[in-house]
């Protein structure tokens, strides 16, 4: 279990927010705190995951084609599509 960056206490598991993030709950002081996002610029994907989705897309594959070789959504591919450059 997490410490509590305030009192350095034990914590336990709370439930989730509203995006889906685990949230935990002080034993000492019961505030509540949620574990941090972990983001790409404004994408919710690993660095490694939207930088293979970056060279597929750039080698002329589709959003569609690359969701399914990555086993992701297809509305994650979108943000990296505005992303990537345009090609001459």
């Amino acid at each position: 279990m997490p410490n509590f960056e305030f009192c350095d206490y034990r914590c336990r598991l709370f439930g989730r927010n509203a995006s889906r993030t685990q949230r935990y709950r002080c034993l000492r002081c019961r505030r509540t705190f949620s574990e941090p996002h972990r983001c790409t610029g404004n994408m919710y994907l690993p660095f490694a995951t939207a930088c293979r989705a970056t060279d597929i897309l750039v080698e002329g594959n589709s959003i569609r084609t690359t969701s399914r070789l990555l086993g992701i959504k297809a509305t994650q591919c979108h943000p990296i599509r505005f992303v990537t450059p345009a090609l001459p």
